[in-house]
C-alpha cells in the first residue's frame, strides 16, 4: 500500500487530564469521523490496535515510556499479531512517526510530532 499523507495533531486539543496515547486516538478518531467518513468500533486490550472497521483495523505505534513510535519489522510482527486475534483483514491502517518497514498489508499515515513536544 501507498504511504498517505502525514497527518497533524493539534496540540491544543490535547487534553492535560489524558494519557499521550490516548489524546492522540481521540484526535484520529474525529479525523476518521469528519475528514475519512469512516465508522469504526473501538477495541480494547490490546498495545497497538485501538478501533476496527470494515473488518481492517486502526493501529497507533504508541510506548507510554518511550512516546509515539516507528513502524519497523517489531511493532508490525506485535500489531499483524494483534489484528489475527481481533480477526481483522488487511490493509491495516496505522499511524506512526516513521515507516521504516513497508508492506503491501499496511497504508501508512505518519503522525507528524512537531505538535506534540
Amino acid at each position: 500500500m501507498k504511504t498517505e499523507y502525514g497527518f497533524y495533531l493539534k496540540s491544543a486539543n490535547l487534553k492535560a487530564s489524558q494519557s499521550s496515547k490516548q489524546a492522540m486516538i481521540e484526535e484520529i478518531s474525529k479525523w476518521m469521523k469528519t475528514k475519512r467518513k469512516k465508522k469504526y468500533a473501538p477495541l480494547l486490550g490490546y498495545k497497538y490496535l485501538f478501533a476496527k472497521f470494515g473488518g481492517r483495523g486502526l493501529f497507533l505505534i504508541y510506548d507510554e515510556q518511550t512516546g509515539l513510535g516507528d513502524l519497523d519489522r517489531q511493532s508490525y510482527a506485535e500489531l499483524y499479531r494483534e489484528a489475527e486475534r481481533a480477526g481483522l483483514n488487511k490493509p491495516f491502517v496505522v499511524f506512526a512517526k516513521f515507516e521504516s518497514l513497508h508492506a503491501k498489508s499496511v497504508c501508512f499515515h505518519k503522525v507528524l510530532s512537531r505538535f506534540l513536544e
